[in-house]
């Protein structure tokens, strides 16, 4: 087990160090193409510099990904001390969400308590809600609904995002999680990088918890359930209705 250990943080080592010599020039790459698209008069060659910036931006994005994919390091207990107001960082998320759901009329119920405390990292409890806020939001259907609602159930905490969206084929619900798995190639969108569940993966295992996804198929919503130990639980209070 000590030589399968040295080589994992060899492997993270590896990844970090590729990921940020990358970064770099990446950075000065974006940073230099606009200048250059306005020192630019054809038409033709802004239209490609365009898409050439987007690209680039696409690339960083990745990068982004993978380096806090590989950051995740759920034998640092220093990474997991916190205490996240969820409702708060929830509604954060919303906003930053707040011009695709002006667009499709979306409806978010927040079931949120504003007094719910959990025991876990900001970044980390961020890092969770954007990922499953985001999906929901990007693949829900005008007018669609999204509920974020938590629960207690046998000693177990609960947090669930539902959505009445375009939901999953049942032979792709077992692959959601996976580190760069798209369901449809043809239907989602070139900024996926198929890396964000399996970021929320990552940081409810660290937590000592679980994720699973339904769905009843293609058009029928998608239901997401983080469980994790009660006592992640500080406050006492779960819920209590909210409709932004």
């Amino acid at each position: 087990t000590e030589v399968i250990s040295h080589m994992l943080t060899i492997k993270t080592d590896l990844i970090t160090q590729i990921g940020h010599d990358l970064k770099t020039p990446l950075t000065s790459l974006i940073a230099l193409l606009p200048y250059i698209n306005k020192k630019v008069k054809d038409p033709d060659l802004q239209e490609l510099l365009n898409v050439v910036t987007l690209d680039a931006k696409r690339m960083n994005q990745i990068i982004s990904s993978i380096l806090t994919l590989s950051s995740i390091d759920i034998k640092n207990p220093d990474e997991l001390v916190g205490q996240s107001r969820v409702a708060d960082i929830v509604d954060q998320v919303i906003s930053g969400e707040h011009l695709v759901i002006c667009q499709r009329d979306l409806k978010i119920v927040n079931l949120l308590s504003p007094s719910f405390v959990l025991r876990m990292n900001d970044s980390h409890c961020d890092l969770l809600f954007s990922n499953l806020i985001g999906n929901a939001v990007k693949y829900s259907r005008q007018n669609g609904i999204i509920t974020i609602r938590s629960e207690i159930i046998n000693n177990s905490l609960f947090l669930v995002v539902q959505d009445n969206g375009q939901g999953i084929a049942s032979e792709h619900l077992p692959r959601i999680f996976e580190e760069f798995f798209k369901v449809d190639m043809s239907r989602h969108d070139r900024d996926s990088q198929g890396l964000g569940l399996a970021l929320v993966q990552r940081v409810v295992k660290s937590y000592g918890g679980t994720i699973t996804a339904e769905s009843a198929g293609i058009d029928r919503g998608t239901t997401i359930r983080v469980c994790f130990p009660a006592d992640m639980v500080i406050s006492s209070s779960l819920s209590a209705e909210k409709s932004p």
